[in-house]
């Protein structure tokens, strides 16, 4: 098995002053990876996930999804851990949505993840996933691994209010009757009425420091951070606003794509971890720190392209 790069330069992280743009209830596996590393970790989650104001769409998608009678040829499309806690939260009962759409599972209904952080919230909520891609956890790397059917039916599409549609587009395209719904949106942090989370995973990462835009800001302008890791494009444009320089002094990683799209559209350079697991940040964090090393180029803010719209990255 080959080794990676995080395991073939121990120590280079150690003492590397880190923000993760991630609340601590989803950072955990992170933040205990580079503390043992030795790295120095904060936390900026910048947005948090609440509900729409009109949950009406969801719960429709919802009945539908629990109706056996049209589950064969039906799936339900789940491209995040939030979607699944906005499902939890208006599946009701103990055992939430695994309860709620047990008959339609036994009549045929089958549930695609986006990756594996969502697969283990399905199973968690007692959904099991037939469909993971084995490749690029995005909404691409789901319609790329996505079965040829001789006829396809109808996806259930519980979305952010922020998503692209890269996959509901993609499905339609291929004949398949695509229902989507607005599973969540986002608001800055913290969220008056967020969605709930489990807090009991937040245990590794209750100890770290949590900053607010304001007290990100604050670090960057002292020149307190050595690295940035971004999580979701919605991130990204929420901490720059209309001004990318912000970011200029710290080495920059992108949890996928396009997220690393986002901040070449700003003029910013960003590494992209080539899998959004803690192992692959971890790796992509050590290779653009060496960038940062004396004697390296740094990383400046080039001319911008017009941005694109804040989009909702389709990873854990």
């Amino acid at each position: 098995m080959a080794r990676s790069a995080g395991h073939d330069h121990p120590g280079a992280l150690r003492g590397a002053r880190v923000v993760v743009t991630r609340a601590a209830d989803r950072a955990r596996p992170l933040v205990e990876l580079l503390h043992a590393e030795g790295a120095r970790v904060r936390l900026a989650p910048l947005l948090e996930a609440t509900l729409p104001a009109d949950t009406a769409p969801l719960a429709a998608l919802l009945a539908r999804a629990a109706d056996p009678s049209t589950a064969p040829g039906t799936w339900l499309a789940v491209t995040s851990v939030n979607t699944v806690r906005a499902l939890q939260a208006l599946a009701g009962g103990p055992a939430g949505p695994g309860e709620r759409l047990a008959a339609a599972r036994r009549a045929g209904l089958r549930v695609a993840a986006v990756g594996d952080a969502t697969a283990a919230a399905l199973r968690a909520a007692g959904l099991a996933p037939d469909l993971v891609p084995r490749a690029a956890h995005s909404a691409e790397g789901l319609l790329a691994e996505w079965p040829a059917e001789e006829r396809p039916g109808t996806v259930l599409l519980p979305l952010s209010a922020r998503a692209r549609p890269v996959l509901a587009d993609g499905l339609a395209a291929r004949g398949y009757r695509v229902r989507a719904a607005t599973a969540y949106t986002t608001v800055p942090w913290p969220a008056p009425a967020p969605l709930p989370s489990g807090r009991e995973d937040a245990s590794g990462a209750a100890d770290v420091e949590v900053l607010d835009r304001a007290g990100l800001l604050a670090a960057l302008a002292a020149g307190g951070t050595d690295a940035v890791v971004l999580t979701a494009p919605s991130h990204l444009a929420e901490l720059v606003g209309e001004d990318p320089a912000v970011l200029a002094g710290a080495a920059l990683v992108a949890i996928g794509e396009p997220t690393r799209r986002a901040a070449a559209d700003r003029g910013l350079r960003a590494l992209a971890a080539q899998l959004p697991t803690p192992e692959g940040i971890r790796d992509a964090l050590v290779r653009a720190l060496a960038v940062r090393a004396p004697g390296a180029a740094p990383t400046t803010p080039t001319a911008p392209t017009t941005p694109t719209a804040p989009i909702e990255e389709t990873t854990p």
